[in-house]
């Protein structure tokens, strides 16, 4: 006797195989960003760092963007090919003049309410 198919979805799979490196690239990408304070960091410069292609480390600074671990400050920096990039900043240095992130909004990212 034959068992049908059970249907499999290849993007949960996908997540679950890589989803400890996931959370070690972000790890690693925000010690970066602390490292640097003020001065921040440009996606190419953590590939650089990390002797790997941007398309490793982009969809984890979108991440850590949206979660708001790092913050855009809205300044630029040249990248290695001198296209101008967004300059990201962790959050903890994150000043009101130049990204709109509250204190209250800082707090709770750290936990504290």
């Amino acid at each position: 006797m034959n068992s049908p198919l059970l249907p499999f979805d290849t993007r949960l799979a996908a997540h679950a195989r890589i989803a400890s490196t996931k959370q070690e690239v972000c790890a690693r990408i925000l010690r970066l960003a602390y490292e640097r304070g003020a001065f921040g960091i440009i996606p190419d410069e953590v590939a650089e760092a990390f002797g790997c292609n941007h398309n490793h480390t982009s969809p984890r600074i979108s991440e850590l963007l949206k979660a708001g671990l790092l913050v855009d400050t809205g300044r630029t920096r040249p990248t290695r090919s001198r296209s101008p990039a967004k300059v990201l900043i962790h959050f903890e240095f994150a000043e009101a003049t130049d990204v709109t992130v509250s204190r209250a909004e800082k707090a709770r990212m750290r936990g504290q309410d």
